[in-house]
């Protein structure tokens, strides 16, 4: 791609990036007079739902108690095995930064958590 085609930039907020003195938005600026910076609205929404959910002591440790049950199976390929088995769809990591990332992680614990229960046993 050439550079001098550019008519805009859009990035999300981190200061390496989108930095006006040393990002590298400016220097695509200094490069392209023409390629002008959007901020990525939709990058700045998920933060919003991301620090959103960290003010609420109930979202924190629900999402918290999501993250060990990951934990607990990922760190074992015994246990790994046994829910593979009993659940047709991953158990998943949150992310801390893609709050659509803790939904996806929300939804095999909510459809099959009583097989998630009982893979957790060990015989």
């Amino acid at each position: 791609m050439n550079l001098q085609d550019g008519r805009s930039q859009c990035y999300d907020n981190a200061a390496v990036i989108a930095g006006h003195r040393t990002g590298v938005h400016q220097r695509i600026s200094e490069k392209n007079n023409l390629a002008i910076f959007v901020n990525c609205d939709n990058h700045s929404l998920n933060m919003v739902g991301v620090h959103a959910a960290k003010q609420n002591t109930i979202m924190v440790t629900f999402f918290g108690i999501i993250e060990s049950l990951y934990v607990f199976f990922s760190r074992s390929t015994l246990r790994w095995e046994k829910l593979k088995k009993s659940v047709p769809v991953v158990v998943k990591s949150e992310s801390e930064t893609r709050w659509s990332a803790k939904v996806e992680a929300v939804k095999p614990v909510n459809k099959y958590l009583r097989y998630v229960k009982n893979s957790s046993r060990i015989d």
